[in-house]
Order: C-alpha cells, then sequence, then structure tokens
C-alpha cells in the first residue's frame, strides 16, 4: 500500500484450547532471494498478532500488516510463543517430528469394537489406545504430542487421566464393568418389553371382552327385539298345523298374492290371475320362520311377513288396477284401460320379470311398449329394460297376455316396477 509492502498471516488452530495471541519470528527476502537486514544488523523482526479468539481446530485469517521495509517480497516465520485463553503462554520449543506406529483400533473386528466402545465412554473421540513414547506420547484421539505437553495439542485430554484409564488393571475392570452394564441394560430392556406386551396384551383382552360383551349384548338385543312378537312352535308338526292353508295380501296396484302352504312340506305361490308356482317349503318351529323356497317369511302377530309384505290368512279376492303410470282420465287410453301385473324370477344367466297384461277397456291396442325399472328391496333402481307387452296381433278387450323381460342375473333385485311407454 502507497509502495509500503504487506503479509497476511493465516493458520489453523490445532491446539486444545482457544488462541488469543501468537508471536513470529520473521526473516525477510528481496526479489533476489537475498536476506534484508534491519537496524543493528538484525536478520529478522518480530511479528504479533493479538487480541485474537481462534477456537480449537477452527482456520484463522489475518488481516494485511504493514512490513517494516520496502523491498521485502518473501518472509520466512517461525513461531515463538502461543497464547490461549486460560491464560497459558506456550514458549514454541522447535520442530516436533516423531515417527508412531498408530494401533488403531478397527471397529470390524469385534474385539476391536468392544475395546474401542470403552475407550469412547472415557474419550468420544477415541481411535486408538495411548502410548507413552518416552519424549513424547500419542493420545487416543491419535494426535502426537510432546513429553513437556500434559495436554494433548489437539483434543485438551490430560497424559494423566488417559495412561491410567487405558492400563492395567483399570482397562481389564473397566471392560468387565461395561460388560456387566450391557448385560443389566439389555435384561432391563427385556424385562421393559415383556412388561410393556403384558400391559399391552392385558389392555388389549379387557378391549376384546368389552368389544365381545357388547356384541353379545347387541347380539341378544337385537334377538329379542327380532323375535318380539313372533308366533313360536315346539315342533314343526305343530308349526305345519297352524299354517295350513291360504295365506294372501293386495299389492299398491290391487293385485292380490296367495300362497297355499299344504300339509305334504309344497306351497303354491301366485300372483294375481296367473298360474300358481311351486315351491318346496321348509319349517324353523323354535323361531317362527318358514321358507318359500329361498324366501324367508317371519310368523308374527297372525300374519306372515315377507320382507315389507304381510300375508294375512285367507283368500283375498282378486283384482288389478293399471299401472303405476296411469292417470285419471276423463276418455279412455292404454293407460287407463290397461293393468299390468307380474312377479321377478332369478336362474342361473338372468334375473327376469314375468309380467301379464290385461285390458280391462272397450278398445283394442296394439304395440304396447313398456319398460320395467328393477329395484332392490329398498327401492333403489339397479337395472332397466324395455319390449313390447302386444306387438301387431293387438290386445281386444277382456284379454290378458303374458310378457318377459330379462336383464342380467342380479340377485339383489326383489322387485320391479312397470310402466307404459308408447301404444297404438
Amino acid at each position: 500500500m502507497n509502495g509500503q509492502p504487506q503479509v497476511s498471516v493465516s493458520f489453523t488452530n490445532l491446539n486444545y484450547g482457544t488462541i488469543t495471541g501468537l508471536k513470529l519470528r520473521a526473516r525477510a527476502f528481496n526479489s533476489f532471494a537475498e536476506p534484508i537486514q534491519f537496524g543493528g544488523g538484525r536478520e529478522s523482526f518480530q511479528i504479533l498478532l493479538q487480541d485474537l479468539n481462534v477456537p480449537p481446530q477452527t482456520p484463522y485469517v489475518g488481516r494485511p500488516i504493514n512490513l517494516p521495509h520496502p523491498d521485502i517480497r518473501k518472509l520466512v516465520l517461525g513461531e515463538e510463543a502461543v497464547s490461549l485463553s486460560d491464560g497459558q503462554i506456550l514458549p514454541y520449543q522447535g520442530p516436533f517430528l516423531q515417527e508412531a506406529a498408530v494401533p488403531v483400533l478397527d471397529p470390524v473386528n469385534p474385539a476391536d469394537l468392544e475395546l474401542l466402545n470403552y475407550l469412547r465412554i472415557q474419550h468420544p473421540k477415541a481411535h486408538n489406545l495411548p502410548l507413552d513414547l518416552g519424549d513424547d506420547w500419542l493420545c487416543s484421539c491419535s494426535q502426537l504430542n510432546p513429553k513437556a505437553m500434559d495436554q494433548c495439542m489437539a483434543c485438551g485430554s490430560t497424559r494423566d487421566r488417559q495412561m491410567f484409564h487405558y492400563s492395567e488393571p483399570q482397562l481389564t475392570q473397566g471392560l468387565e464393568k461395561m460388560r456387566q452394564d450391557q448385560v443389566r441394560k439389555a435384561n432391563e430392556q427385556a424385562e421393559a418389553e415383556r412388561l410393556a406386551s403384558a400391559k399391552a396384551k392385558k389392555r388389549n383382552l379387557l378391549i376384546a371382552a368389552t368389544v365381545v360383551a357388547f356384541l353379545m349384548g347387541a347380539y341378544f338385543f337385537n334377538h329379542f327385539q327380532e323375535m318380539k312378537g313372533r308366533q313360536t312352535f315346539t315342533t314343526v308338526e305343530e308349526m305345519k298345523t297352524y299354517l295350513e292353508g291360504f295365506w294372501s295380501y293386495k299389492t299398491e296396484y290391487g293385485s292380490v298374492v296367495s300362497i297355499e302352504i299344504t300339509s305334504d312340506d309344497k306351497a303354491k305361490w301366485s300372483l294375481g290371475v296367473g298360474l300358481p308356482i311351486d315351491y318346496n317349503v321348509t319349517y324353523k318351529p323354535k323361531q317362527g320362520e318358514v321358507k318359500r323356497g329361498a324366501t324367508e317369511l317371519v310368523l308374527k302377530d297372525n300374519r306372515l311377513i315377507e320382507g315389507k309384505n304381510e300375508y294375512t290368512r285367507g283368500k283375498l279376492a282378486s283384482y288389478e288396477l293399471t299401472s303405476p303410470t296411469s292417470k285419471d282420465s276423463a276418455y279412455e287410453s292404454a293407460y287407463t284401460a290397461l293393468s299390468i301385473y307380474g312377479f321377478v324370477t332369478h336362474n342361473t344367466v338372468f334375473t327376469q320379470y314375468q309380467g301379464t297384461i290385461k285390458n280391462n277397456g272397450s278398445k283394442t291396442y296394439s304395440f304396447v311398449e313398456v319398460k320395467a325399472s328393477f329395484q332392490s328391496l329398498t327401492g333403489d333402481v339397479l337395472d332397466t329394460d324395455w319390449t313390447y307387452a302386444v306387438g301387431s296381433e293387438g290386445l281386444a278387450p277382456g284379454e290378458t297376455k303374458t310378457f318377459t323381460m330379462s336383464v342380467p342375473l342380479n340377485k339383489r333385485i326383489d322387485k320391479a316396477s312397470v310402466s307404459i311407454l308408447d301404444y297404438n
């Protein structure tokens, strides 16, 4: 700067303490490597770095320092002393060179790993056993220190502490204590896991018992509600005698559905004026249940209940009303003159609506197009189909005709709602 040469001093603190000052001795040379002398014929001068704060293993980059001679182009620096934050002044004792075989422990080797684990209880940075080399000593962190240094220059661990802990018989005793501690901790861990497992098992058993009790309570409550009002019997014969005969109900369209139960374990089921269908009958007297084929009926309050339908004893008169799409009108049309009734069946391939259409009017109707909405027990539409219930042949007054609509097999379908789409 302004023709005056400068130097920046940088270093890394390899000591165990924080450096607060550094005293250096500098020899200076010009561009021709000729030494430069100073007042009194001196060939060196002193550089002081003060008010520092450089922690261990930390680099330091100094600010430019003005040099005392304009011809200086090269410096050779030597350390004279180091000042530490704890007040120690460490004088430079010359170059510290020593060759030593460092017995580094291999963590892959089980024996070395056990010893290394023990060393790191005392010294987390340990890599090897400490060694006394006479004029020098090797720290367990692998730092070589001069004999005059009581503390390791790299980690700050004291020599006496390391030599005591890592020598016989302390080393043998320490390893044995570590093994005992490991066994004790393993046993404590196993016992803690056993207690936790037993506690969890007990909790799960309690939860399971509570759930079982709740389910049993719910089952008996539901069973009680389900059986409430049911008529039960002691024997099958007693139930058969009671049920024998006709049972019937009227649909929302006015058609009569009837079932005739006979003494030969048979039942004839019929819808309106359609032909009856034969079914086998099975009885569950103690449950108050009877099955018509695969359809279950419950006997309750002198009624046979099949889903939402309730049969009462006796045979009702059969008559038909118009289809659901019929509307009251002052003049005759297919919507007022034609009535449709039928039932849903299932085979191995299709679900079918077996329908009957009757002309209650005074005109002949042809090309009567009908649509079926196949529904679940709760009324959800699951599929649809359409067909001509009557073709070009026509349906004269008083005549009836059967027809069928099919959809792919779906055993959720329980019923169908049929409406007239078009006619001539």
